[in-house]
């Protein structure tokens, strides 16, 4: 976790924001820090795009301020434009499908590379499988692998940004 101004350093705002991080460089998290909140006001710096409501897949124009909903036991969190973001199983060590859940930019996504390996021994290349996925386009993403064995996975779940289901890709 690291505060905005690591990724937005041209933009004033992001100097003034002393709630909000970014995990990573694709994902604002924005705490409810104060008793009895139910909305937060929060500032989304101006990206390509704009961002998504993680939890409902609403999009915002970055730039600005926008209120949103922070029911008790909730912390907004918004996806950066263009990202392609895995969300489970869980636990991570379950078989089943990887869900990964597409937030359209305008120039397709930022290509998705995950580590998995067998929990026990010491990265070698036999005990290692790199997935990348690829696309433009939620419908017809592209998956990519190396290393010398199977994911954990059995297929990759694909759905829109509001959580609609695309499609399954087998792994």
């Amino acid at each position: 976790m690291r505060p905005l101004f690591f990724d937005f350093p041209d933009q004033p705002e992001a100097y003034d924001e002393e709630d909000s991080t970014m995990v990573g460089d694709r994902l604002l998290v924005a705490p409810v820090l104060d008793p009895g909140r139910t909305e937060l006001e929060v500032w989304l710096p101006a990206v390509p795009g704009g961002w998504y409501d993680l939890r409902d897949g609403r999009r915002y124009d970055g730039g600005g301020r926008v209120t949103v909903a922070a029911p008790l036991g909730v912390s907004p969190a918004f996806v950066r434009a263009g990202t392609l973001l895995p969300l489970g199983p869980a636990p991570s060590w379950a078989e089943g499908p990887l869900t990964v859940r597409c937030f359209s930019g305008p120039e397709g996504y930022a290509p998705l590379t995950l580590f998995d390996d067998d929990g026990e021994s010491v990265c070698r290349d036999e005990s290692v499988c790199l997935l990348t996925i690829n696309g433009t386009n939620a419908a017809s993403l592209s998956v990519s692998r190396s290393g010398g064995r199977a994911p954990r996975w059995t297929s990759l779940s694909v759905e829109t940004a509001d959580g609609t289901p695309v499609g399954t890709l087998p792994l």
